[in-house]
């Protein structure tokens, strides 16, 4: 869980500082987001929770840059809305 955060952390750094650019190119993204979500199906279900919720943090900080074009997510205020569903 601590790494999942941490990788959450990372992006977080990288779209604050560079506006997600430079050395975050969007193939070192997907490999962070596939890290994360692998999590997201672990059996342990603070696991999954913890996945989930930098998941959708990371989400937010590609909704915030979505200008940028390369970060906007299709689909974002519905995985918003089917995570904000099952959480709270």
């Amino acid at each position: 869980m601590a790494c999942i955060g941490g990788l959450e952390k990372l992006v977080r750094l990288a779209f604050e500082s560079e506006g997600g650019t430079g050395w975050m190119t969007k193939e070192v993204f997907d490999e962070i987001m596939r890290g994360m979500l692998k999590q997201g199906v672990e059996r342990l279900d603070n696991v999954r929770r913890c996945a989930g919720e930098e998941v959708m943090s990371v989400l937010r900080l590609c909704e915030k840059a979505g200008g940028k074009g390369v970060w906007r997510v299709d689909g974002f205020e519905l995985l918003e809305k089917l995570f904000l569903r099952y959480v709270f």
